[in-house]
């Protein structure tokens, strides 16, 4: 079995434990992914933005920026 398909069902496990301790576990997880995909997409965003010659302006909020981006 592939190491991938172990651990999905490793998380799979955790995410319908009745254990509480589990359940904290597998949110835990759920949490570093989250911020890790987030923080990748951010990157990929600016990588993306800073070719396409676009250059943010530090005196718009940020709304404005990302609305001026699109």
């Amino acid at each position: 079995m592939y190491e991938y398909e172990q651990e999905t069902m490793q998380l799979r496990a955790l995410a319908t434990s009745n254990n509480p301790e589990l359940l904290a576990h597998y949110r835990a997880i759920c949490e570093r992914r989250d911020g890790i995909l987030t923080e990748a997409v951010t990157a990929i965003s600016h990588t993306l933005l800073s070719q396409s010659g676009y250059q943010r302006d530090l005196d718009q909020p940020s709304i404005e920026n990302y609305q001026q981006a699109l």
